[in-house]
């Protein structure tokens, strides 16, 4: 027999596909679009200035030469909105299946209409936090650029913290899950890897964070290996962060059972 979440799903013809396409459609260019660019930049960097300079430069010193600054804040500025954008549609999807579960108070409950609203306004701070790191560059405007860089990858960070908490919250409630399975609006498999990857992507955030600030103990001629990791792991982090974002896509496209 159908769960009462399956008819209502049913019933209401599946309404949440053109919100998920939509959100695909802006995520998944901002995805592809911010890897692109947080790579090509060092490579570019490197190439025109490699023979000149004594350390791998960080993405914040690549942006500095304006050939590679501009184009990159173009497009790290559209890709800033369509991840604000794209992130609030996921929310009012994980909203809208919060409404037909209906869970009762407790983690659940916290996790769908607390923590992914939240995750939402965070994804705002983060997206502000990306524009401003890119159209405020060194040398000019450092402080601008360090207030937009710390919005980014703290904010971006909670949001994957906040998303990893809804999928142990739902991985928690076997039933819940089963529920939403059944319904096909979630899959359990799709869960536990959102969860694991999460948690190997707040690790690297933890990683990331003491390279960034052991690098300024140690000058860079005594730590020369220290230096070329910290400057390997940053793209690294913010690849997870997206990575993370695009696996939320994964299983909601599902077609109901017979």
């Amino acid at each position: 027999m159908a769960s009462d979440i399956e008819k209502r799903s049913v019933e209401r013809g599946y309404w949440h596909r053109p919100l998920a396409l939509t959100a695909l459609a802006l995520n998944g260019f901002a995805i592809v679009t911010v890897n692109y660019w947080i790579y090509t930049a060092r490579w570019e960097y490197i190439d025109r200035n490699g023979s000149f300079y004594k350390r791998p430069p960080t993405i914040s010193r690549a942006i500095s030469d304006p050939v590679i600054g501009e184009p990159f804040a173009f497009w790290m500025t559209i890709s800033a909105i369509c991840l604000g954008v794209g992130v609030a549609l996921l929310t009012l999807i994980y909203l809208w299946i919060a409404g037909r579960l209906r869970p009762k108070f407790g983690y659940l409950w916290v996790a769908l209409w607390v923590l992914g609203p939240a995750a939402a306004i965070l994804q705002g701070v983060a997206s502000l936090g990306i524009y401003w790191l890119s159209s405020y560059r060194f040398p000019s405007a450092h402080e601008m650029h360090m207030i937009g860089s710390y919005s980014f990858f703290v904010s971006q960070a909670l949001v994957v913290l906040l998303y990893t908490l809804l999928n142990h919250a739902l991985l928690r409630h076997k039933e819940c899950l089963q529920r939403l399975d059944d319904a096909a609006l979630i899959a359990p498999h799709w869960v536990r890897a959102r969860f694991i990857f999460g948690l190997v992507s707040l690790s690297l955030v933890v990683v990331y964070f003491v390279l960034f600030t052991l690098k300024d103990v140690y000058a860079y001629d005594d730590a020369r290996g220290l230096y070329l990791f910290y400057v390997s792991v940053e793209p690294a982090v913010i690849t997870s962060f997206l990575l993370v974002l695009a696996m939320a896509h994964a299983d909601l496209f599902l077609r109901p059972r017979d």
